[in-house]
């Protein structure tokens, strides 16, 4: 590579570099904003409710449900 192109290449892989730090940055925030949002009650209730579910379907010969999984 001559210096121009290598110049070039690095400044895109810094600018991407950052985009990803960005994006993991966002995520990273939208995961604890979404983890405070859910009490530990609607934790609880949500895997109860697909135990529930997950029994129902078994004892039903449970082919069409689980096979959405």
């Amino acid at each position: 590579m001559v210096p121009e192109e290598l110049n070039q290449y690095m400044l895109q892989r810094a600018k991407s570099t950052e985009q990803r730090e960005r994006k993991r940055q966002y995520m990273r925030e939208w995961y604890q904003r979404a983890k405070s949002t859910v009490t530990p009650e609607q934790r609880e209730r949500k895997r109860q409710y697909m135990r529930e579910w997950y029994q129902r379907a078994k004892s039903n010969g449970g082919t069409k449900e689980l096979n959405r999984l």
